[in-house]
């Protein structure tokens, strides 16, 4: 090493350590190696400052919150590694972006902010969240193509969009059961993930969140969830199974289109609509069990695809799921007679008058606190708009029911 890269090394780390002992930071030992030559220095917010050496390793160090990235300007093709200093607090936004050679980063348990992208179209190989990190931002590790091992803490409450998209190494993540949050997108192509289990705290699977994770074979989805959105699980080639929570209310469209291993499927009674593509190309179904009877099923291209099913569609007899199959000519199972008839709020098996003077009356005793008097049984017939209350609106279209019905 020439004196002049020696004289300009030590004036670097004098700057520096110079700029620690003014806030009151003490610099550690490996600042002052002579192991690696610092080639660039200087501040990243308020007491806090880093150091680049000439092998690759970006040190930061301080107190405080990172609040900009000055080295990706110079050395965003060149980094190898990154240390983070126990001390600072935060990852500033796009921090690491685009560090194509970047495989190594280690975070201390000081950090409890992570800001968006921080680590995005990074080469880093593992990565360990630490402990005090509440939420993963969107886009954190998207296409960090090489990550093979990701630790998540205990404590986490939610996980970002797009934050782990086509991240195709990625064979297994262990989800915090504190975790409620699971933003769309988030595991995007995610190629080599086997499995995933959704803590209880989830209620909705966003849109396209474990889309064309072609190697997943096992969900375990929570009771509790309450929707799963458009794509969530399409294009999950090797899915064969996965069980639907009776807490269920939603599915987006294409759900799970194009899960050409899935065999079968039981929609849960809270599922009133089955909408366009939501098991498009399924073509290993051999039976779909549809339990509202009154499920307003997409006409075409819902199951595998208008003229390719093959399989069994079960239900009640005169249920909407018998109309469907007898249209599409595929054969139907009876599971028994319907359950309740749309309308009827007495129990009667006809739909009247009388039912919606019984309606608006249970209604007027509710809003006012009294117990109503439609009977626990007979509420889902009652519920004629099936929002989930009885009231005149319930009340109205049963008269206009009832009065059609009396035309025809």
């Amino acid at each position: 090493m020439s004196m002049r890269k020696i004289a300009a090394a030590l004036l670097s780390l004098c700057t520096v350590c110079t700029a620690l002992t003014v806030t009151g930071y003490k610099a550690p030992e490996r600042l002052l190696s002579a192991y690696a030559e610092t080639v660039a220095s200087g501040t990243c917010g308020s007491g806090v400052y880093w150091y680049y050496d000439d092998g690759g390793t970006l040190n930061i160090v301080g107190r405080g919150e990172m609040t900009s990235h000055p080295w990706l300007s110079s050395y965003q093709d060149d980094m190898q590694k990154v240390v983070v200093g126990n001390g600072v607090t935060s990852i500033d936004k796009n921090a690491f972006a685009y560090c194509s050679r970047l495989t190594e980063i280690t975070l201390p348990e000081s950090v409890t902010t992570i800001n968006y992208g921080a680590f995005n179209h990074s080469a880093v190989r593992s990565l360990t969240i630490p402990s005090g990190v509440t939420e993963i931002p969107d886009a954190m590790c998207e296409w960090c193509d090489g990550l093979e091992e990701l630790i998540l803490p205990d404590g986490l409450t939610s996980i970002g969009a797009y934050s782990f998209e086509n991240c195709g190494l990625l064979s297994a993540v262990d989800i915090p059961e504190s975790v409620t949050e699971i933003g769309r997108y988030a595991f995007f192509k995610c190629t080599g993930l086997v499995s995933a289990v959704i803590p209880d705290g989830v209620k909705e699977i966003a849109d396209a969140s474990f889309h064309e994770c072609t190697s997943l074979t096992s969900v375990k989805l929570p009771d509790g969830l309450t929707g799963i959105g458009e794509n969530a699980f399409s294009g999950c080639t090797a899915l064969e199974e996965i069980a639907l929570p009776d807490t269920l209310t939603s599915l987006g469209m294409r759900a799970f289109g194009e899960c050409k291993a899935l065999k079968e499927i039981v929609v849960p009674a809270g599922v009133h609509e089955i909408p366009q593509k939501a098991f498009y190309l399924c073509s290993s179904l051999s039976s779909v069990t549809i339990l509202d009877p009154y499920c307003e099923i997409y006409p075409t291209d819902t199951i595998c695809n208008t003229l390719e099913y093959f399989g069994v569609i079960r239900g009640y007899t005169g249920s909407t799921a018998q109309e469907f199959a007898q249209k599409k000519g595929a054969d139907f199972e009876s599971i028994g007679e319907l359950p309740y008839i749309l309308g009827d709020a007495d129990g009667s098996g006809l739909v009247t008058a009388d039912d919606a003077s019984l309606v608006l009356w249970h209604y007027a005793l509710v809003s006012t606190g009294v117990q109503g008097v439609i009977a626990e049984e007979n509420r889902s017939g009652a519920d004629l708009d099936r929002d989930g209350l009885i009231d005149s609106r319930d009340a109205s279209g049963i008269l206009e029911l009832y009065a059609k019905n009396s035309v025809s």
